[in-house]
Parts: structure tokens; C-alpha cells; sequence
């Protein structure tokens, strides 16, 4: 069976990070020092993770920097290529692949 793929960040922070660890979002914003409601924000699928706040995320997690970016970016490409897969299928390359011999 295919495990089902993450389509949001706040479903893989809080599936991924906070839940094994049993922490609330109002310990997340106060160890990393931002408004609680930044947090929620992004568990509630209201706001993207920023380069703040995935620095933030990243050294409270023991992550790069770029981690929770990188993820979000991720998740954000996957979405809207599912969503609009016949209009991009119907463009072309207009470049040719090189040819090896």
C-alpha cells in the first residue's frame, strides 16, 4: 500500500516534527520567537513557511536552513502541477534534447 503524500506544510510539521515530540504550537513560537499565530498560521494551511521562518524551524529541528523552505516549495510545486496537469501537458519544448552517441 502507497503511503499518502503530505499536500500541505502545516499537515507535515505537525505530522512529521511536533506531534513525536508532543509540542503545541504555542512552544514552537516561543522557542523560536515569533507570534504563536505564524505557527498556526501554517498548521492551518493560512501562510507559507518563509526563509525566516524555515531558518527558525531548521535550528530548532536540528535542519539546514533551507530544510523547511526547501519542503514547502516542494509541496507548492506537487499542488499545482496535480491542479493544473492538462494546461502544462499541452506545452511544448521548443528545445531539443542533446543527442549521445
Amino acid at each position: 500500500m502507497r503511503k499518502k503524500l503530505i499536500t500541505s506544510m502545516g499537515e507535515f510539521l505537525q505530522k512529521e516534527f511536533m506531534d513525536p515530540l508532543n509540542l503545541s504550537a504555542n512552544l514552537v513560537a516561543k522557542k523560536i520567537n515569533v507570534p504563536v499565530s505564524r505557527i498556526q498560521h501554517i498548521l492551518q494551511n493560512r501562510q507559507n513557511v518563509d526563509a525566516d521562518t524555515s531558518i527558525r524551524l531548521g535550528r530548532l529541528f536540528g535542519m539546514s536552513d533551507r530544510f523547511f523552505l526547501d519542503v514547502q516549495i516542494d509541496i507548492n510545486a506537487r499542488n499545482i502541477n496535480q491542479q493544473n496537469m492538462n494546461e502544462y501537458n499541452k506545452i511544448g519544448s521548443i528545445v531539443k534534447p542533446p543527442k549521445f552517441n
